[in-house]
């Protein structure tokens, strides 16, 4: 069996994927598609969610950039469409 190499860096970002990172990229990618739907109320009513909650929008921002970053070249077009809606 032929392990993969892996760079610090890489193990760095898989371990804070194994520790909740990708489930709050996903959470925070739905959380940008349902506010550029078009939907006023809803984007609104998401906006008060997050300003209750203490949640700052540029740490959503920052979340879902690293998850783009981290994108394969096969994602090219998804990572285009997210970076649209930021």
């Amino acid at each position: 069996d032929r392990e993969l190499e892996v760079n610090e860096e890489e193990q760095l970002f898989l371990d804070r994927c194994d520790a909740g990172l990708f489930t709050l990229q996903q959470v925070d990618l739905i959380l940008v598609r349902l506010v550029n739907m078009g939907n006023r109320q809803a984007t609104e009513e998401i906006g008060k969610l997050m300003d209750v909650k203490g949640v700052k929008l540029e740490e959503i921002k920052q979340i879902v950039l690293e998850y783009c970053t981290n994108l394969g070249q096969e994602a090219q077009e998804e990572r285009g469409e997210v970076i649209s809606y930021l």
